[in-house]
């Protein structure tokens, strides 16, 4: 099998073998095209003699035996160029030639000059010694401060890069101050609506807040069971006498009907009827009552 170089070098071989094949018909049809010229050209320098009086026409002759070939003339003088043609027009566009394969690497060019020296730079300010900074224990967010100060401020450390503005609703930045140490300024913890989830809230030195929530898993007490209510993991209702844990994140599944309750409280069974009590003491004798028999419809007395 051939491999894809020695095709693309079999492929390029050829197309040079071509190229020269071409080039040698094109270098003889030239050089015909000069020969033609020429004899033209000498035909036309042929002088013409004085036309003689027209004779009687003679009888056909018999057909005179093949000559032989005569030697081939030699190329006569390239003669002059001739006018220019008019501009052809525009060929169709030749198929896609093969890709060559890589030729080898150059040679290895000389080294550059070596460029020229800089120019010094400026001395930088000077630096300030570490022990010889003072940091302020506090600072009064309503007063201005010279650039380079340095503080603590909500356990962190702050350094004025400008002087400073009075710190306003746009934060320590805006006043002109960087945070070069970031502490936690406060932590707040807040109890979301479904009581058994909370949100821990960290306020760092320059104002940013960070919030982190968590959820414990508890158990809490949501009455009887309201249809068409949702319920969380840790839920527990009663419902036809029983208690019941949801198992799921959500549901408004009824329990006993669906697998995301768990029953944990059984309904107990109905006591037995009890015995008869004892006959109880008799007790006081009633008021004596009225006879009715001797009135008259409209409740008075006959």
């Amino acid at each position: 099998m051939i491999s894809s170089i020695d095709r693309a070098a079999l492929f390029r071989a050829l197309a040079s073998q071509m190229s020269e094949f071409l080039a040698a018909i094109q270098e003889r049809i030239a050089v015909a095209e000069r020969s033609l010229l020429i004899l033209e050209q000498q035909i036309q320098d042929v002088p013409a003699g004085a036309a003689g009086p027209a004779g009687e026409r003679g009888e056909k002759g018999d057909k005179g035996d093949k000559g032989d070939t005569g030697e081939c003339g030699r190329i006569g003088p390239t003669g002059a160029t001739g006018e220019r043609g008019d501009k052809g027009d525009i060929g169709l566009t030749g198929a896609q030639g093969l890709i060559g394969a890589p030729g080898s690497a150059g040679e290895r060019g000389t080294d550059g000059r070596d460029g020229r020296d800089g120019k010094d730079g400026r001395n930088g300010s000077d630096g300030r010694d570490a022990l010889a900074i003072d940091i302020v224990d506090s600072i009064d967010l309503m007063r201005s401060y010279p650039r380079g100060t340095f503080a603590r401020y909500a356990n962190g450390i702050l350094r004025a890069r400008r002087d400073t503005q009075p710190v306003t609703e746009q934060g320590l930045i805006a006043a002109g101050w960087d945070v070069i140490v970031a502490g936690v300024a406060s932590i707040h913890v807040r109890q979301l609506d479904d009581l058994r989830s909370f949100c821990i809230e960290t306020m760092m030195t320059g104002g940013d807040v960070q919030r982190q929530q968590f959820t414990l898993p508890v158990m809490l007490y949501r009455e009887t069971y309201q249809p068409k209510k949702e319920y969380g993991r840790g839920d527990v209702v009663t419902s036809d006498g029983s208690a019941w844990h949801c198992e799921v994140d959500r549901t408004m599944m009824h329990p006993g009907t669906s697998p995301d309750w768990k029953l944990i409280v059984k309904r107990g069974r109905n006591g037995a009827d009890g015995k008869d009590g004892a006959t109880g003491e008799r007790g006081p004798e009633g008021a004596r009552g009225r006879d009715l028999t001797q009135l008259h419809f409209n409740g008075h007395k006959q």
